[in-house]
């Protein structure tokens, strides 16, 4: 059931025990962009502006979700656009058109190989 949470907000699923949502979350709610600038490990993919820019060049809609605490505040997104193929027809995908993904498995390839307790491989 889609609940009108904020005039930001698409929809909500929650609350949880710990009074906790996840939300779609439009790229001019400014708490996604306040979440992303305290996030040490946040990568241009994950701002709105990156949704705008797959939006304004692919036609691709942003469905991003978010994660609230009890107060409101986000406390983890999850980037999404929504897009159609001919092989998959319409859905979600994540880190869609960058070297995110590529980035991220070299790290854990290289997280794997790396020596432990003094041993090689």
């Amino acid at each position: 059931m889609a609940v009108r949470e904020s005039p930001h907000a698409h929809g909500t699923v929650g609350p949880d025990a710990a009074g906790r949502r996840i939300i779609e979350l439009a790229p001019e709610d400014p708490r996604w962009q306040s979440y992303v600038s305290r996030s040490a490990d946040a990568l241009p993919y994950h701002y709105p502006a990156w949704s705008a820019v797959l939006h304004e060049t692919f036609g691709f809609r942003p469905a991003t979700l978010g994660c609230t605490d009890p107060a409101g505040q986000v406390t983890g997104i999850l980037p999404l656009v929504e897009k159609r193929s001919l092989l998959t027809g319409l859905h979600l995908t994540s880190l869609t058109i960058s070297r995110a993904r590529e980035l991220s498995w070299r790290r854990r390839r290289r997280a794997s190989t790396v020596p432990r307790h003094g041993g090689s491989r």
